[in-house]
């Protein structure tokens, strides 16, 4: 089965992280995949399970080892769902994290991204909800 972020950010994967580069209308392209995706993920994964999981993301001051530290937290999350679908998902997450650059400047701004991004996921699953 195919991962969800080569299901829903195809061509935009690199641009979620690096959105402040992109061009309008990949932006656009973002959230139009973001709430296609959460049109589907929304029926396989509780609200309160993916808002634990965007808390962690947006705790405190984060840095690059901070954020890697989060994988592990959401491993055990992907563990207790029953839909594969939902795992599925919080593995996007966990791809998208991997790929959070080390470099301390393009980092931050990266995780900033980042967070605005769940931010988005959270509120297209109220939408669907």
């Amino acid at each position: 089965m195919e991962k969800f972020i080569e299901t829903y950010f195809k061509d935009t994967a690199d641009l979620v992280l690096n959105v402040n580069n992109a061009e309008n209308d990949d932006v656009k392209r973002i959230i139009s995949d973001t709430k296609k995706m959460m049109k589907v993920v929304s029926k396989f994964i509780t609200y309160t399970q993916l808002r634990n999981a965007f808390q962690m993301i947006r705790g405190e001051e984060m840095d690059f080892r901070k954020i890697q530290l989060i994988r592990p937290k959401l491993a055990y999350i992907q563990a207790r769902l029953d839909k594969k679908e939902g795992q599925m998902f919080l593995e996007m997450i966990d791809d998208f994290i991997e790929k959070i650059d080390t470099d301390e400047v393009k980092s931050k701004q990266q995780i900033i991204n980042f967070q605005a991004f769940m931010e988005s996921i959270v509120a297209y699953h109220k939408l669907n909800a």
